[in-house]
């Protein structure tokens, strides 16, 4: 009865949460909030021809959120899923209010850039009607820093920005591609009751065992100068992204790229949007092997969703770039679903044409060696 309530209720959220409406639009039917410009951390990749001029990308979404009154309704239903516990309303309420958002659109963005980056305010780009930003710019960058920040200039005196760093990738390099919900973050996504509980009333939480192994690999990989950098892609919205980047920070992986789906109000069923629609990992790979066609990638994920044919098509496009694939194996949430997914047919049908030595199958962070994976070897510890 629970979970049938709270599809209703997601379902009600993604319509209030639509592609959001042109924010002209929105003012007349919604009670809004002060605007917000989400920053989703982006990289910058040396110019073609330069010693130190960077692309930076920048990527987010200005918006203004709904108010707690304007949700009510939705609230009220999905609470019954936290049983009472106070915690866990305080969770979803929270968590309610990444998604009960409007796009401002046509809203020029100026962002002030580091002193190691000019210091100059420059203007990035422009939002579409959604709210979205695709922008970027070229700044010599001194001193060889990691990242740099970026820090929204003009809008209103009380709009808040979260996030806005680029990480500076090496044209030569090793970049590890991570899923994140059941790869390094516990989600259970087969099953639906769960889903919904972890990600909407409950902490993230990592996999066992995955902090400690993406520290070690950072370490290995960094001392056999093969310039690791990180990029957390997932099917999971960008509204998720300032718990994500808050899980990846309080767990200690390797700071990082976030790639994630555009989720605008008026998506359909935000339910829908969380565990099926088309995968657009392979996509989002290429993009990064477009920028930085010298770099190795190392991919990882897990077999509740695309992870196997998402990385196997990068595998067969760009075979020289692809050092290593592993998948984690997941059981013990609905063993209906796993079957098929955990099924040596489905590995060999999806990895056909591509060397053993080039991907593999786990079940426990354990199981990887990372001074074997950054001596350029893909296997299990067993092997």
């Amino acid at each position: 009865m629970k979970i049938s309530l709270a599809i209703t209720a997601l379902a009600a959220l993604s319509t209030a949460a639509a592609p959001a409406p042109p924010i002209a639009e929105a003012q007349n039917k919604l009670s809004l909030g002060s605007p917000k410009l989400t920053l989703v951390d982006q990289v910058a990749s040396l110019v073609p021809g330069t010693a130190n001029t960077w692309h930076v990308n920048v990527h987010g979404y200005l918006t203004k959120p709904l108010t707690s009154s304007t949700l009510s309704g939705v609230f009220t239903v999905l609470k019954f899923l936290t049983g009472g516990d106070q915690s866990k309303v305080a969770t979803l309420e929270s968590r309610m209010q990444l998604f009960s958002m409007v796009g401002i659109q046509s809203t020029q963005i100026n962002v002030a850039l580091p002193a190691s980056a000019g210091g100059k305010t420059v203007l990035v780009g422009t939002t579409d009607q959604t709210g979205l930003l695709d922008g970027t710019t070229d700044a010599p960058i001194t001193g060889s820093p990691a990242s740099i920040d970026v820090t929204y200039v003009g809008g209103s005196s009380n709009t808040q920005q979260v996030g806005g760093r680029a990480y500076l990738v090496p044209d030569v390099g090793v970049s590890v591609i991570s899923d994140i919900d059941d790869t390094i973050k516990v989600t259970e996504v087969n099953s639906r009751t769960k889903l919904l509980e972890h990600t909407f009333l409950l902490p993230f939480t990592s996999t066992p065992g995955f902090p400690g192994l993406y520290q070690a690999l950072n370490t290995e990989l960094a001392a056999v100068n093969a310039a690791p950098t990180f990029h957390y892609l997932s099917r999971s919205p960008w509204n998720l992204y300032e718990p994500l980047a808050a899980f990846v920070s309080q767990f200690k992986f390797p700071a990082g790229q976030f790639i994630l789906r555009n989720l605008s109000v008026l998506d359909g069923s935000l339910l829908d949007f969380l565990v099926a629609g088309p995968d657009y990992k392979a996509a989002r790979i290429a993009e990064h092997l477009a920028l930085f066609p010298k770099r190795q990638l190392v991919m990882i994920g897990d077999s509740t969703e695309q992870d196997p044919e998402s990385y196997a098509t990068v595998a067969k496009a760009s075979p020289g770039n692809v050092r290593c694939i592993a998948i984690r194996i997941v059981t013990g949430v609905d063993a209906q679903k796993e079957a098929p997914e955990i099924s040596p047919a489905r590995f060999a049908t999806a990895f056909a044409g591509i060397p053993t030595n080039k991907w593999f199958t786990f079940t426990d962070a354990a199981q990887i060696d990372p001074k074997d994976i950054a001596a350029g070897n893909c296997r299990p510890k067993s092997q």
